[in-house]
C-alpha cells in the first residue's frame, strides 16, 4: 500500500526502528508470557538443578577450578547446566554475560536463569555468576571458605551487586544454545 493510504499512526509506526517499534506494554507482556510459559515446564527442570547442586555442594572454590576438588563460579555454572540438560554454554562469566539470551528482571526469574554479580570500580569490574534456584535462593560457588553453596539474593552482597540476569533454553528440542 501507498503511504497515502496509511493512517497518521501507522505512517509514524512504518518510519520508526523496529525497536522502537515495540511499546514498553508489549514487551513486558511478552517477557511476563515467556516467563510463564518457562515457569509452567521448568519444574522439572528446577527438580534437575537441585538434584545436581546436592552433588556439588560443598565444593570448594578455586580460581579457574573445573573439577569437584576445587571449582569456579563460571565453571560451576557450566557443568551444572552440562549435566543436568547436556547443554553447553561458555566457561567464562564474561562470555556468558554477553550471550544473546533473554534478558530477565529481578521480578522475573525462574529456576535456571543465569543471575550476574558485579563488584568493584568502572575499569577494575569483577563479574561473577550463579544459577537461580527459586525461592529468592542462588547456587553459587562463593570464593569463601564454603566453596558450592546456595545464598539468598535478598541478603548482602548480593542483593546490591545483582547486576542482571539471562535466561537459557534448556528445551532438548529447541537446539543448541547460541551465544
Amino acid at each position: 500500500e501507498s503511504r497515502r493510504t496509511l493512517s497518521k499512526p501507522m505512517r509514524q509506526f512504518a518510519r520508526a526502528p523496529r525497536i522502537a517499534r515495540r511499546p514498553r506494554r508489549a514487551r513486558r507482556f511478552a517477557v511476563a508470557l515467556f516467563a510463564l510459559v518457562a515457569g509452567a515446564c521448568g519444574k522439572s527442570d528446577a527438580k534437575k538443578l537441585r538434584t545436581e547442586f546436592e552433588s556439588w555442594k560443598d565444593t570448594p572454590y578455586a580460581e579457574h577450578g573445573t573439577t569437584r576438588t576445587g571449582i569456579s563460579n563460571a565453571a560451576f555454572v557450566r557443568e551444572m547446566f552440562h549435566n543436568s540438560f547436556a547443554t553447553y554454554i561458555p566457561g567464562t562469566a564474561d562470555e556468558q554475560y554477553h550471550t544473546r539470551k533473554l534478558v530477565v528482571d529481578r521480578k522475573d526469574l525462574i529456576p535456571g536463569d543465569l543471575v550476574f554479580f558485579e563488584t568493584g570500580s568502572f575499569v577494575f569490574k569483577t563479574r561473577s555468576v550463579g544459577i537461580y534456584m527459586g525461592n529468592d535462593e542462588v547456587a553459587i560457588a562463593r570464593r569463601e571458605t564454603h566453596g558450592v553453596a546456595l545464598v539468598e539474593l535478598g541478603d548482602a552482597p548480593y542483593n546490591t551487586t545483582y547486576k542482571t540476569a539471562r535466561h537459557i533454553n534448556t528445551d532438548p528440542n529447541a537446539g543448541p544454545p547460541v551465544f
